[in-house]
């Protein structure tokens, strides 16, 4: 019929076309359980219910697909049956972002069916990481000095296994220490050894001076090892010495020989001060930087 002279006689138009039949609906390519099940032992079978009304089918399942169900986990199938329902295995399959339900835990009903994938295979190795620390000791000690005498304060032995033991690998010492007298005084020192070689160079009997009072100072030293077996650079970082003229850094850097990197060898801070008074030490510890 046309659309302008109703008759088809004016030449100039098209006739109507009857619109088309509605085509049928197609099923999900995912589905739901229709009942609870028991979660098998990996590579062993269950056998799933699941929808068996439009839009949902069993009919998109394929013998050996591997699907998903959520709360579960990952499952191949084994065998399809009737429209309703599908045998399914056990895979097993985990990751840092997935952790299936363990065998014997009951999965509810109602929940998603969908396909997935086989899981691939192993990547190569990746690089290795930053090197980490190990925390080898840490301790809190008080220690009085005596009047006028040298004492050794603290004696930290590192074991043979936690050494240095390549070129540029460390050992660091950090500590606080303060003295209860108020007044300063040069006789405040501090000096430190390790493995019996002097690593503080300071001023007098390889000592620097340290604070009294409130004020603490604060120890960083690093033993680096050389590229021989005997030879290290050190580091110190100490902060809050106070000379008469309040509180500045002191700062060394030295090398030193002698040293056996295949014994166990120790840390060992000793000082003396112009009282009996006592050596507080806290936040002591030993880290080992591995290169």
């Amino acid at each position: 019929m046309c659309q302008q002279c109703g008759n088809n006689t004016c030449g100039s138009c098209q006739p109507i076309i009857p619109s088309g039949i509605n085509g049928v609906d197609g099923i999900n390519a995912f589905n739901f359980t229709t009942a609870s099940f028991t979660m098998p032992a990996v590579n062993s079978n269950v056998t799933v219910n699941v929808k068996a009304t439009n839009p949902f089918k069993n009919s998109w399942f394929a013998v050996g697909q591997v699907v998903f169900i959520e709360t579960a986990g990952y499952f191949q199938v084994v065998s399809i049956a009737g429209s309703n329902q599908v045998t399914l295995e056990n895979l097993g399959y985990s990751d840092a972002n997935f952790t299936p339900a363990a065998p014997a835990t009951t999965i509810a009903s109602n929940v998603k069916v969908s396909p997935a994938g086989l899981k691939g295979s192993t990547g190569s190795t990746g690089g290795t990481g930053t090197n980490g620390t190990t925390r080898i000791v840490s301790l809190l000690l008080p220690e009085n000095s005596g009047v006028g005498a040298t004492k050794t304060f603290l004696t930290i032995p590192i074991d043979l296994a936690d050494m240095p033991t390549v070129e540029g690998s460390a050992l660091i010492l950090t500590f606080n220490v303060k003295t209860n007298n108020i007044a300063n005084a040069l006789l405040r020192m501090i000096g430190i050894r390790f493995g019996g070689i002097e690593c503080l160079v300071g001023f007098g009997s390889n000592m620097i001076p340290i604070s009294g009072g409130l004020l603490e100072s604060q120890f960083t030293i690093e033993i680096i090892r050389n590229d021989t077996s005997t030879e290290a650079y050190v580091r110190l970082q100490i902060n809050g010495i106070d000379v008469g003229v309040g509180p500045s850094p002191w700062n060394e850097s030295n090398f030193i020989t002698g040293l056996n990197y295949g014994i166990t060898n120790s840390f060992v801070v000793y000082g003396i001060q112009n009282a009996s008074n006592t050596f507080t030490f806290t936040i002591q510890t030993v880290d080992k930087i591995t290169a």
